[in-house]
């Protein structure tokens, strides 16, 4: 009898300091958020413990994504990228973390695709703009022109 009320003792024991140990199951709920961002519909779902934890969370993450916007955006003309843009060459320009991070990224992601990502489409993007907004496509010329350039 005291060999098993021994081994229940220590057995008691052991559990509770696995319990104390192991993390505490915790009900996750889904949520789901969309705004306006960086010219299309941002979409974020995330999952947490209750609403208040959630909309926390939403808000940092469009916080931060507006920051972004306003570093990377070739819409925005004070974005800090339309800013570099419109530098002569040559002309030093004292960029952001996340500037040099976006641009160090674009780059790594050329280099993994072998080119199939460029981020230097800039201009060509700029054309498609405005072809698009007239409604008619650019001649051969211009697009042998802004590929030289």
């Amino acid at each position: 009898m005291l060999a098993a009320l021994a081994g229940g003792s220590y057995w008691w024991k052991q559990k509770r300091e696995r319990d104390e140990l192991e993390p505490k199951m915790v009900k996750l709920s889904r949520f789901q958020e969309q705004q306006p961002l960086m010219g299309t519909l941002a979409v974020i779902t995330l999952y947490a413990e209750d609403e208040e934890t959630a909309q926390k969370a939403f808000t940092q993450a469009f916080a931060r994504g507006q920051e972004l916007n306003q570093v990377a955006s070739d819409y925005l003309p004070n974005s800090e990228l339309t800013q570099f843009n419109s530098l002569a060459a040559g002309t030093w320009f004292t960029a952001s973390d996340d500037l040099l991070r976006l641009v160090a990224f674009g780059l790594e992601l050329a280099e993994l695709t072998n080119g199939a990502y460029d981020p230097t489409l800039g201009a060509m993007t700029h054309l498609w703009r405005e072809t698009k907004k007239a409604g008619q496509l650019p001649s051969t010329e211009t697009l042998d022109q802004v590929q030289r350039d």
